[in-house]
Parts: C-alpha cells; sequence; structure tokens
C-alpha cells in the first residue's frame, strides 16, 4: 500500500530514456492530484484476476465528476497510431473542437507533437500505466500546468485495444512562446 491508494506494482526497472529525459518508476503515490488517484482506484477496481479492464467496464455513472477531463482512444492495427473515442469537453476545448470522436492524435498534431505524444502513449501499449506532471500540452503548442494519468484497457484476451486517460490542469490554456522552457516528468508504473 502506498499511501492511502493500493497498487500492486510490478514495476519495470529499465532504465527508459525519452526525448525529454528519463521516464521514473515510481508508485500511484507520485500523482498529485486527487483526481487522477481516484480515476486509478476506479480502474484498478475493475482489474479481475490481474487483467486490463475492458472497455465495456468502464461505465460513466461512476466517474461523473470526472466526464468533462476523460478520455478514451482505441489503438488502431498500425502501430502507434491512436484515435479518440471520446473526449470530455475539457479536452476538446483545449484542441478548439466541438468533439474529438473519431479523431486521429495525427490529426490534431503537428509531425513534431505527433512524435512526442506517440513516444509518450507507446508504453501503455505494453500494459504500462503513465503519469505526467508538469506541462502537460507542450505537444499541442499550449502552455498549461498539470497531471494527465493514462490507463491501459485491454480486450478479452488481455491484449491492449485502447486507453482511458485523464488531464488534469491548473492554468488556461495559451498559446507557447518558444522562449518559454517548460518541463514535466514521466512516470511509468506497471500494474
Amino acid at each position: 500500500m502506498l499511501g492511502k491508494y493500493p497498487m500492486p506494482l510490478n514495476v519495470n526497472e529499465d532504465e527508459d530514456k525519452d526525448k525529454d529525459g528519463p521516464v521514473e518508476v515510481a508508485g500511484l503515490d507520485v500523482v498529485r492530484q486527487p483526481e487522477l488517484r481516484d480515476l486509478a482506484v476506479y480502474w484498478m477496481s475493475l482489474r479481475q484476476e490481474g487483467r486490463l479492464p475492458t472497455r465495456a467496464m468502464i461505465d460513466p455513472i461512476d466517474i461523473p465528476w470526472a466526464l468533462d477531463r476523460l478520455y478514451l482512444a482505441t489503438r488502431e492495427e498500425t502501430p502507434s497510431r491512436w484515435r479518440y473515442v471520446l473526449a470530455g469537453q475539457q479536452i476538446a476545448d483545449t484542441f478548439q473542437r466541438n468533439t474529438l470522436r473519431g479523431v486521429g492524435l495525427d490529426e490534431i498534431l503537428s509531425p513534431e507533437g505527433l512524435a512526442t505524444v506517440v513516444d509518450r502513449w507507446s508504453p501503455v501499449e505494453h500494459g504500462d500505466v503513465i503519469y505526467m506532471d508538469g506541462m502537460i500540452y507542450r505537444a499541442a503548442e499550449r502552455f498549461v500546468q498539470g497531471g494527465r494519468l493514462l490507463l491501459p484497457l485491454g480486450d478479452d484476451d488481455g491484449n491492449v485495444v485502447a486507453l482511458l486517460g485523464m488531464t488534469v490542469t491548473e492554468a488556461q490554456p495559451r498559446r507557447l512562446d518558444p522562449s518559454e522552457q517548460g518541463t514535466y516528468r514521466v512516470w511509468r508504473i506497471r500494474p
């Protein structure tokens, strides 16, 4: 048990590196935003015999407090191609869209931003839980501080086919001035 949030850990101890620095391995206690911890606890409650939750298990009635910041993206056959199935209004507003339903990441991000996001989301394809804290919309050229949690969803055979994500922001989005240097940290948790 880490703090008051239980998380069975079987962490990947590899020294992972990405374009912005190391990916740290940690427990759920590093998550600063209470809403993200609560979503992780909900996700863990859906796991059965160590298997990933499926899309069908996610019930909006259970998490009404998260819906405007929640998103569900499916993994397409093309490696690392993600498409939004749904996204809460705060997420759609960030990308200046009425809806993100059916929109692929490559349709809303620059090639450089897409490469960053695909790199960040790729551990989810292996069943890892990812938490990011700091400047979370840099790839979308927005300067927003906050936290993001990415949770893998499986099919009946245990293959990762989607992710459930939530983003909690601490400031209003604005265009990123290239002179502004923002950073963020990434943690990998292997449930």
